[in-house]
């Protein structure tokens, strides 16, 4: 498997990459708080009603307060579980025709949208 993410950790003046073997969890906070940390600072919000409306079920899915147009649905800790969950409630609540596959290919919130507005004709907000 290949990590999502990797981050140096300040170890009293050395760095050490956290997804070595030898790391075996410890400083698990650190870990998190780096990774969230460079995630929110370099995440831009979903932008158009198209982007909106998945990005709330997002939220509801995967129990996560904020959601960039690049973070993964698989980083932001969701399977193929919930993947499904998230394309019935889609079609039930708002017609969206989605395809698991479509999770997989492209799992990124910019991704999914994109496919969205090719499935239903419409066009983001500004977009001529």
């Amino acid at each position: 498997m290949t990590p999502v993410s990797v981050a140096g950790i300040d170890n009293h003046g050395r760095y050490r990459l956290a997804c070595t073997d030898g790391w075996q969890g410890r400083d698990r906070a650190a870990i998190v708080a780096r990774i969230e940390a460079d995630r929110t600072a370099a995440s831009e919000p979903p932008a158009g009603a198209i982007e909106r409306t998945p990005a709330e079920l997002w939220r509801s899915a995967l129990d996560v307060p904020d959601i960039g147009r690049d973070d993964s649905f698989f980083t932001l800790g969701g399977d193929s579980v919930r993947a499904i969950r998230f394309i019935e409630q889609a079609a039930r609540e708002h017609r969206y025709d989605i395809a698991l596959p479509d999770f997989f290919v492209d799992p990124t919130h910019r991704g999914l949208a994109a496919k969205l507005t090719r499935a239903s004709g419409e066009l983001e907000e500004g977009v001529l």
